[in-house]
């Protein structure tokens, strides 16, 4: 902030700058009071997020990004299942008798990673569909050999953006 002017003009508007140390810097930008007709004004248009009321059976080794996964799951409509690895969710598929629409699974997890479950519950959930996701690039999962090119996969599904229709993501 030590090359900027204590106030000034920021896009033509009066701006004023201010610091002060341990509290961070403020900045101030007074705009003028918009004059005449805005009805040439619109709200943006976001793409609406459609709501889903599948089952989906979501396995996460890490708390909190299956924490983040199940809310904006369930934000969403989605009836979400969540176990902790693949263990548990080879256990829990053998127990639960309803149809479960999806199985969304991390791809890196101890003992049980997701390409092993995944070949595993086939079996036994043939119509179930399968969803991959991780926190590494789809090339570098790919690269490790941890999966092959062309498997449905989502990095990170913890950003709203994708993770909205997570069945239709293949």
């Amino acid at each position: 902030m030590a090359c900027l002017p204590s106030s000034g003009l920021f896009n033509g508007a009066p701006a004023a700058f201010g610091s002060t140390a341990s509290w961070g810097t403020t900045v101030k930008v007074y705009l003028p009071l918009a004059e005449g007709d805005i009805d040439g004004l619109r709200p943006a248009i976001v793409p609406p997020c459609l709501r889903g009321s599948e089952t989906i059976l979501l396995v996460e080794d890490e708390d909190q990004v299956r924490l983040v996964v199940r809310g904006i799951l369930k934000r969403q409509g989605y009836r979400v299942i969540e176990v902790q690895n693949g263990g548990e969710a080879l256990l829990f598929c053998e127990k639960y008798l309803d149809k479960i629409d999806l199985l969304l699974t991390d791809v890196v997890m101890p003992r049980i990673g997701g390409r092993e479950l995944a070949c595993r519950l086939a079996t036994l959930r043939p119509t179930m569909k399968i969803l991959f996701m991780s926190g590494y690039t789809d090339d570098a999962v790919v690269r490790r050999g941890t999966l092959d090119a062309g498997i449905a996969f989502i990095q990170n599904a913890s950003h709203p953006q994708h993770s909205c229709e997570p069945g239709e993501r293949f």
